[in-house]
């Protein structure tokens, strides 16, 4: 007699609805599939699941319908023991716990030191950005703001604040730049940053994900213009204001994984 062997499948992301099938029996549905957009409820949280089975080989089948991306994708759906999935679960959930509750910690510290410190608006702007990045980190992978909130979050505020939070960490962080480096920052390009910055968050809450989603290709090309100008404004401050030169490259290093990762995930 064949022993039966305990597998996992921890699915990471598909738009935009599916049901999850293992040898004809449903074992995942994430929001409401449908053969049109009436009837389809768009929704997606992460899963893993485990199961048993004595067969070498099962027939996975996934019923899946996106009427809300621009592109319909099946990816990241990892297969194999037991033990490996849970310990890949939890790895990742663990790591996202960790970001988020640091940068809020952070966020709030620096808050905190403004508030005794009111003639320096440099921690004000950097503990906004941390809570900022907090409440985006919170929106994407093991997705912890649906966990906190018992799912009560829907899939289109979701998407939005993700969107949201990393349209306004930008201005958030150069204002901080700003400040630490006031003499070298033009004042004309913060505002428009900001203007850049209020104008695609407004047009992210009033569109459908289809529409606004065309917007971030433009944003990064104007991140990248910035990244540019930043450079010229610290080669010109590095003699002047080292340390803070020095932390300012820190934070863009920064910036640029969170960009290059969420380009990997999207």
């Amino acid at each position: 007699m064949v022993k039966k062997r305990l597998y996992g499948i921890r699915i990471n992301y598909i738009n935009t609805a599916f049901r999850f099938y293992i040898d004809g029996e449903e074992l995942i549905i994430n929001g409401q599939p449908a053969e049109s957009k009436s009837d389809s409820i768009p929704y997606f949280i992460p899963h893993t699941l485990y199961f048993e089975s004595d067969k070498p080989t099962f027939d996975i089948i996934i019923h899946t319908s996106n009427y809300e991306y621009r592109d319909g994708d099946i990816r990241s759906i990892q297969f194999g023991s037991a033990e490996g999935i849970q310990k890949s679960h939890v790895s990742s959930l663990l790591r996202d716990a960790f970001l988020v509750a640091s940068l809020i910690i952070m966020g709030l510290y620096h808050i905190v030191l403004y508030y005794f410190s009111r003639n320096d608006r440099a921690p004000f702007y950097l503990g906004l950005l941390f809570l900022t990045l907090a409440m985006r980190s919170s929106m994407i992978n093991e997705r912890l703001a649906l966990t906190l909130t018992h799912q009560a979050i829907s899939w289109a505020v979701m998407e939005k604040l993700a969107y949201i939070g990393f349209y306004m960490a930008v201005p958030l962080f150069y204002t901080y730049f700003s400040y630490v480096l006031k003499p070298h920052y033009h004042p004309k390009l913060l505002k428009l940053t900001w203007v850049i910055g209020i104008y695609i968050t407004l047009f992210t809450l009033f569109t459908p994900n289809k529409v606004y989603d065309l917007q971030l290709n433009p944003f990064l090309i104007f991140l990248g213009f910035l990244f540019v100008y930043a450079g010229f404004v610290l080669h010109k401050a590095r003699f002047t204001n080292p340390t803070a030169v020095k932390v300012i490259l820190f934070a863009h290093f920064l910036l640029i994984v969170v960009i290059v990762n969420d380009i990997f995930i999207r």
